[in-house]
């Protein structure tokens, strides 16, 4: 049977005959699993996030399991820059006044800030479902390429073979390689459509979403 995160993905997706148009709204964002833990939820002995400095912090933790550099941290936790492991349940982040990020178990991302200071994931492994969620900038990368949102919905995976998978459900995602020995890639995925790239290089021209769920097995 499908998990929560699974079956709120496949939502989003439909089937292949909405590529191209809008897709609704779900009732739940992403299933239960991954609910939104707004602040005022987060535990009040959660003192980690208030002693970190804003000017490391580029996220919070909202619900699910989280260590940095070998440390646990609690529901309303500011997320420094370095390596971030996913514990064994869906993990959401969010980025005030950016973005939602819902992590699938077991991945592992970094963060960083971009060179005008907005957030950037990096994705190793594993996969994630972000939904814009303001004006401020934020990107998502991979070892392939780099995902721009334009205001929108969209599903980056990092397959074992190194492969970059980018689904767009709302927007459109601009897709491009920043490497110094760039290929010259940018791609825009639209709504309904997905792509996948390697090493800057696409492999699949967009087709219509196919199972967004595969990405998470």
């Amino acid at each position: 049977a499908p998990s929560d995160w699974e079956h709120g993905l496949e939502e989003r997706a439909g089937s292949s005959a909405t590529a191209g148009r809008d897709l609704e709204e779900p009732d739940e964002w992403v299933g239960d699993s991954a609910r939104v833990v707004h602040v005022d939820e987060a535990p009040p002995d959660s003192t980690r996030a208030r002693e970190m400095s804003s000017e490391i912090a580029l996220a919070v933790l909202r619900s699910g399991s989280v260590t940095v550099a070998g440390v646990s941290l609690s529901l309303g936790d500011a997320i420094p820059t370095g390596r971030v492991q996913i514990g064994s349940r869906v993990a959401e982040v969010e980025s005030e006044g950016a973005v939602r990020v819902a992590v699938a178990p077991r991945s592992r991302l970094n963060l960083r800030r971009g060179a005008d200071g907005h957030v950037v994931f990096r994705l190793e492994r594993g996969a994630l479902f972000a939904r814009t969620d303001g004006k401020r900038a934020y990107a998502v990368e991979t070892p392939d390429g780099l995902m721009t949102p334009l205001g929108t919905e969209f599903l980056v995976s990092v397959s074992g073979s190194r492969k970059t998978r980018c689904a767009t459900f709302d927007g459109m995602v601009q897709v491009s390689d920043p490497s110094p020995q760039s290929s010259g890639l940018e791609l825009i995925v639209r709504p309904g459509f997905e792509a996948k790239v390697s090493r800057g290089r696409v492999s699949r021209l967009p087709g219509a979403i196919d199972r967004p769920s595969r990405a998470l097995q």
